[in-house]
């Protein structure tokens, strides 16, 4: 805390945060606001941007004892500032929030109100990719920081500015929005891109084999319903989010921790780092399925998923490089675009000349139906990267946000619907593991096998970022501090996803990515979100009682029934997630060992 004399004056839309004793309180009083003092909680809406220069960490009281946050204002060079480390970074760590049964004290450790971090006495947080930062050097004040240094530095996510604070580490596909790192306040129509980019990606691809189990009737209708229900949890998560409407409550994992507790955060961010890792397992072995199709040699499968290994091994090892990530990401994007633009050419060419595929039917009545649902829902878990985008809008244009994101998903998932029906009607029996090998041979097939094994390649570091991170703060490692221990730990990681794509063979790329859908996706996209919306409203309304909330009372709040049916479908999504949930599962791994 500053002395009666000091003051710590912020730029908040004119606001002033004063860090002063009051002469009238007794001495004792005066000694113990030495050592202990609450912080105000900054609400996101009113501020006019998050980008604004000098993001300040506001002082005062929170909306309850036991919802308060500690929080250390970044610190800035004072001869020159990195790009990743600018003005609008700051560590951000939340405590637990409202739901917690045990009283919070913050005390003060630096007496400077430049610095000063409040931590929570008698109790350690656990540290949170998500919503916490390493507390950066003092040393960075006093020393130069050369070019070499700015980009080669150990990056925290969340050190890379507003602009991107989010995109990479909370979103299943966003990290391929890199490119938004120097860009200002999103625009309408750059956040609708933002958000298509990260929901189509190269699991496009595999949509057409998933329609064996279901049928093209039957699965047009599906993924409809699917489409509906996915729309729906996204704007269920927008809408928790801003109704906490905090400026450090703004990744999926934060908003999970603070409505529903530490221990779903923990589970988000299993699924996260799980979903993650199997995507760099999935795209491992795609790769290697291209590129043993194009040479014709299936016995030369696990050599070329060493040779992949190979060629992603020096990307994953400097992943923190946010350069290199932009360009891996802007090429991964142009190949998909192409690949997918000289399918669908393909699909309608062979339409039109030979018709309907003679192997395709209307329905399929069998309960593998349950992986064609996770199949889709390995490639429409793009809902981690909703959020990221409304934190990098302008405050004049949140407000028609979730309409953006209504129509944006809508136009994704029928484009899904569009291209998974052309590929089957077109292919029929002859789709195995992707759209693309079942093309018949010819020049533009092997042009699109090359372009799609190359994205794979080079997206590849972007699905591996977000999870190594993770695994970095779990172990302790810093890759400016100790590169060598943090190499290892990226190369035995990559060893470990080659072995496993060898293992489980390139027949299966459909099969593991339905997996990773049904067993931590279905998760990510209908479960949490549907609790967030059963339970946001009556949390904060006991956090502005200053109320305690027990398990019991979570229980009790769950079985209160709505007050309008329409309020009921969050429990047939919940239904539809514990049916996907468990026979995805199951029917996934009767697929390869059944």
């Amino acid at each position: 805390m500053a002395s009666r004399e000091e003051k710590s004056l912020f730029s908040d839309e004119g606001a002033e945060v004063v860090a002063e004793k009051t002469p009238t309180e007794p001495k004792d009083v005066q000694q113990r606001m030495n050592v202990e003092s609450p912080m105000w909680l900054q609400r996101e809406s009113t501020r006019a941007s998050v980008h604004e220069p000098h993001l300040p960490v506001s002082c005062a009281s929170g909306l309850s004892t036991s919802s308060r946050w500690r929080s250390a204002a970044s610190l800035r060079s004072e001869d020159k500032q990195t790009p990743t480390l600018s003005e609008c970074s700051r560590t951000l760590t939340p405590v637990p929030a409202t739901h917690r049964l045990d009283a919070v004290n913050v005390a003060v450790v630096d007496s400077n109100p430049r610095t000063a971090m409040l931590q929570r006495c008698g109790h350690q947080a656990a540290a949170n990719y998500h919503t916490s930062l390493e507390f950066v050097s003092n040393a960075v004040e006093t020393k130069k920081v050369d070019a070499t240094y700015e980009s080669d530095e150990d990056i925290d996510i969340h050190s890379l500015g507003e602009r991107l604070t989010d995109v990479l580490e909370s979103s299943l596909r966003g990290a391929a929005s890199v490119s938004q790192r120097g860009e200002a306040n999103n625009t309408l129509g750059r956040a609708a891109f933002h958000i298509f980019k990260g929901n189509v990606g190269a699991g496009v691809f595999l949509l057409s084999t998933y329609y064996k189990d279901a049928g093209y009737g039957v699965g047009f209708l599906l993924v409809f319903l699917l489409g509906v229900l996915m729309i729906d949890c996204a704007l269920a998560l927008v809408r928790s989010k801003q109704k906490i409407d905090l400026l450090i409550v703004r990744t999926y994992p934060a908003v999970v921790g603070h409505i529903l507790g530490s221990t779903l955060m923990h589970f988000t961010n299993f699924s996260l780092i799980f979903t993650q890792f199997g995507f760099c397992v999935v795209y491992i072995q795609y790769a290697s399925s291209m590129f043993t199709a194009l040479l014709s040699a299936t016995q030369f499968y696990q050599l070329l998923v060493f040779l992949s290994v190979l060629m992603v091994m020096p990307m994953s090892l400097f992943s923190h490089n946010m350069r290199m990530l932009a360009y891996a990401s802007m090429i991964a994007a142009v190949f998909v675009a192409l690949v997918l633009a000289g399918a669908v050419g393909e699909e309608l060419d062979y339409l039109s000349t030979r018709g309907v595929s003679q192997g395709t039917v209307f329905f399929e009545p069998t309960m593998r139906i349950l992986v064609f649902i996770s199949g889709h829902m390995f490639s429409l878990e793009g809902i981690g990267v909703v959020l990221p985008v409304e934190n990098s809008m302008a405050a004049e244009d949140r407000p028609q946000f979730s309409t953006l994101v209504k129509y944006t998903l809508a136009s994704i998932v029928t484009i899904y619907v569009v291209f998974g029906l052309l590929g089957y009607l077109a292919f029929g029996e002859a789709l195995q593991t992707s759209v693309v090998l079942a093309i018949p041979p010819s020049t533009t097939r092997t042009m699109l096998q090359v372009l799609l094994g190359l994205s794979l390649i080079f997206s590849y570091p972007i699905q591996f970022l977000p999870a190594i991170q993770l695994v970095d703060r779990a172990l302790g490692i810093s890759v400016h501090k100790e590169p060598w221990n943090a190499y290892i730990v990226r190369a035995v990681l990559n060893i470990f996803f080659g072995a496993l794509a060898a293992s489980i063979g390139a027949d299966t790329i459909n099969v593991f990515a339905s997996f990773l859908g049904a067993f931590t996706g279905v998760h990510l996209m209908i479960t949490m979100p549907v609790l967030l919306a059963l339970f946001t409203d009556r949390v904060l309304k006991c956090a502005q009682e200053d109320a305690e909330i027990s398990f019991c009372d979570y229980v009790n709040f769950f079985f209160t029934l709505p007050d309008t049916i329409v309020e009921c479908r969050w429990y047939l999504y919940l239904f539809i997630a514990m049916l996907v949930w468990i026979g995805g599962t199951y029917y996934t791994f009767d697929s390869v060992f059944g």
